[in-house]
């Protein structure tokens, strides 16, 4: 009787703590009420173009298979964000890279011998230049590429002196440091980056005058997401102007069809986890984003597809998928 009496009153006891518990402790409410207006907001600052070639789910009809990558595997992808906000990862490895002269057999213009890029990255000058040369758009070279700290040492002293013919020299030094990356840190420590510009007539400076003032730089513009370029900085001042970064032809197509910038398109991909591409009324590139679980990630990726993964430094692993 004892213990018919005890178990009754532990059953009481337990059904009295489920129906309080949620009016003690309830942290759904206040999460989904931070969390919505987040998403509202991302979506909103992105403000993407609606256009019928992007979807945002995965074509049906396309065996998967299960991929894990790491976080090593995924330091080395094209969609890295780099800003005050996103600085270099401490264990992101030193870029992979070949001369741009050597292995471009001469096929991509360069300001200078030393330069130094991804394989990738040439590949796609030599596609990019090449179009180029066809109609007739000539004169851009690769005016920098991937460089060590000491040529970011270089390339601030180098901008800081052209501005202090012209300004004074807290002006100069101020100009400088908006410009060039801080030696060590930094965009052009990765191996997509590359400044594409032309000469001043007459001498070896580079040109000021704007990409969209100019025949040849509108054709450089019309041209440099078909070969997987997006330009870092349309509305950069100096150096920055004419950055370029080499995300693969799937990443480029789709943020040239949204009309987004990459730091816009990275929060895009957060909120929507799923992007489909299509060329020609058949899908071409799927684009999916997760969530880093510790150091690994894992997606259920399109078999045959040809995969490109990449941290984007803002806590989620995206992959591209180019579709056979």
């Amino acid at each position: 009787v004892r213990d018919r009496a005890f178990h009754a009153f532990l059953l009481f006891l337990a059904l009295t703590v489920a129906l309080l518990l949620p009016v003690f402790s309830s942290p759904k409410a206040p999460v989904e009420t931070t969390a919505l207006p987040a998403l509202a907001a991302a979506e909103t600052a992105a403000q993407p173009r609606s256009v019928p070639e992007i979807t945002y789910a995965m074509p049906e009809g396309l065996d998967l298979v299960w991929h894990a990558f790491t976080r090593e595997q995924l330091l080395g992808g094209k969609l890295l964000l780099v800003d005050e906000s996103h600085p270099l990862p401490d264990d992101l490895p030193a870029p992979n890279t070949q001369g741009i002269a050597v292995y471009g057999r001469g096929m991509v213009p360069i300001h200078s011998l030393r330069l130094q890029s991804a394989t990738e990255t040439i590949d796609a000058l030599a596609s990019l230049f090449a179009q180029l040369k066809e109609q007739g758009a000539t004169g851009f070279s690769v005016w920098s590429a991937t460089m060590s700290p000491a040529q970011q040492r270089q390339a601030r002293l180098s901008c800081m002196r052209t501005a202090a013919a012209r300004l004074s020299l807290q002006e100069a030094a101020t100009l400088a440091v908006s410009q060039t990356d801080t030696p060590g840190e930094g965009e052009t420590r990765l191996a997509y980056t590359v400044e594409l510009r032309c000469a001043q007539s007459g001498t070896s400076l580079p040109s000021d005058v704007p990409l969209e003032a100019s025949p040849e730089g509108q054709a450089l513009l019309r041209a440099a997401w078909r070969h997987g370029f997006i330009r870092r900085y349309p509305d950069g001042e100096g150096a920055l102007a004419y950055r370029f970064r080499y995300v693969g032809q799937a990443h480029a197509t789709a943020m040239t069809y949204l009309d987004v910038s990459l730091e816009e398109y990275v929060e895009w991909l957060h909120l929507k986890g799923t992007l489909t591409v299509e060329a020609d009324g058949k899908p071409a590139y799927v684009i999916l984003c997760r969530a880093m679980q510790g150091d690994h990630v894992a997606f259920d990726l399109p078999a045959g597809a040809i995969w490109d993964a990449s941290l984007d430094n803002a806590g989620y692993a995206v992959v591209a998928c180019t579709l056979p």
